[in-house]
C-alpha cells in the first residue's frame, strides 16, 4: 500500500534543526520510468542515459525499510484521483504505473514539492539558514555553475561538478572521492537521475551525516536553463531580484 503525507518545508526545517539525521530523496516522473525499465536505453534530460544498472538501483531504492528514509514525490503520481489538471489521463495512467510496480510493499511518499514551491515564492530562507548553522558543514553535488552559490559560504566544504551531460557515467567517481572525503556533514545533492543512486550507495558509508535530494531547487539562484516558471521568471528582471533577495 502506497501512502501519501503532506508535510510543510518546515518539517525539514525542524529535522534539522534537532540535529536529526535523515535522507530524503526526490521522484519525478524520469525516476520511476527508469525504475519501471520502460526507458531502457534512452538518453533522457541532459542526455542521461538510461543503463540497466541505473535501472537496477533505481528500484533498489524502494526496498529500503529504514525509518531515516524519507521519499517525496509529486503526490499526484501516486494519488491521481486528487489532480484537477486537464492532463488528468496522463496522470492517472502513470500513477496506475507506479502503483503497479510497487505492489505488495507498503511505502510513505511524502510531498516533494514543497521544494519547488518554497523556491518558487522566495521561502527557502528557513531551510538555507538552519543548514548553515550545523557545525559539520556543507557538502555540494552539482552543475558546476552552482559552485558561484555564495550563500552556502563559509559552511560549504566540499563542491563535486557533475558533468553537464550524462551525469550518471560519473557515478563511481564521484561515490569515490565523497566516501574519500567521508566527513559527517549535510550532503546536497543535484544530480538529475544519478541523485537517487549517488544518495543510496553513500548513506550507509558515511554516518552522522544528512543526505538531501534537492533537485533543481538551487538552478534558478545561477539561472539555468530550464522550463516552465523559471524561465519566465529570468525575463522579468525586478521580479527575478525579488525572489532571489526572499530566499
Amino acid at each position: 500500500m502506497l501512502t501519501t503525507i503532506a508535510q510543510p518545508l518546515s518539517w525539514y526545517v525542524d529535522k534539522i534543526r534537532s540535529g536529526e539525521q535523515f535522507t530524503s530523496l526526490l521522484y519525478g516522473d524520469g525516476e520511476f520510468l527508469v525504475a519501471m525499465r520502460s526507458v531502457t536505453g534512452r538518453r533522457m534530460a541532459h542526455s542521461e542515459l538510461v543503463t540497466k544498472t541505473m535501472e537496477d538501483e533505481m528500484l533498489a531504492s524502494f526496498d529500503s525499510t529504514d525509518a531515516d528514509l524519507i521519499r517525496a514525490t509529486d503526490l499526484h503520481l501516486i494519488d491521481w484521483e486528487s489532480y484537477k489538471g486537464t492532463d488528468w489521463e496522463d496522470i492517472k495512467a502513470h500513477s496506475l504505473q507506479v502503483h503497479a510496480m510497487l505492489q505488495g510493499k507498503a511505502l510513505n511518499f511524502y510531498d516533494g514539492v514543497v521544494w519547488e514551491d518554497a523556491v518558487r515564492h522566495g521561502n527557502l530562507a528557513p531551510f538555507l539558514q538552519e543548514i548553515k548553522r550545523r557545525e559539520e558543514g556543507i557538502v555540494l553535488v552539482g552543475n558546476p555553475r552552482l559552485r558561484s552559490l555564495k550563500f552556502l559560504k563559509p559552511q560549504l566544504k566540499l563542491f563535486l561538478e557533475i558533468p553537464e551531460q550524462n551525469a550518471y557515467s560519473a557515478i563511481d567517481n564521484l561515490e569515490t572521492k565523497l566516501k574519500r572525503f567521508g566527513r559527517p556533514g549535510i550532503y546536497l545533492i543535484c544530480a538529475g537521475l544519478t541523485t537517487i543512486p549517488l544518495i543510496m550507495r553513500l548513506r550507509k558509508s558515511i554516518p552522522n551525516s544528512t543526505f538531501l535530494d534537492l533537485g533543481s531547487t538551487f538552478d534558478v539562484f545561477v539561472r539555468l536553463e530550464t522550463r516552465g516558471w523559471r524561465r519566465e521568471l529570468y525575463t522579468k528582471v525586478e521580479e527575478y531580484q525579488r525572489i532571489i533577495n526572499s530566499n
